[in-house]
């Protein structure tokens, strides 16, 4: 049994797309119908809503300040080779003794 959502009042759509919530606005009408099916408390929905809304945005925003910085190839932590790096690495791993 598919059951999609119904669409957000108007209401709804216009104060979202004003607030600049586009994140909420594109889940919030599946994620209502999950709600009432699993009866969420509305501070679990909102919660959900919210977590969506601040990744997207933390998303967007890497995204922007990556693409701001016009670096030549995109690289991580994750694909960096340390053994073919010539500074050399940490000599301890902890700290030095003068701090305390």
């Amino acid at each position: 049994m598919t059951t999609t959502a119904p669409p957000l009042s108007a209401e709804l759509e216009v104060g979202l797309r004003r607030l600049k919530l586009s994140t909420v606005r594109r889940l919030a009408p599946e994620l209502m119908l999950t709600a009432k099916t699993q009866r969420w408390s509305p501070e679990d929905f909102l919660a959900s809503l919210i977590e969506a809304e601040v990744g997207a945005r933390d998303a967007s925003n890497a995204a922007a300040r990556l693409k701001a910085a016009n670096f030549p190839v995109k690289k991580s932590f994750e694909d960096f080779d340390f053994s073919a790096s010539s500074v050399p690495g940490p000599r301890s791993t902890t700290w030095p003794a003068w701090n305390g």
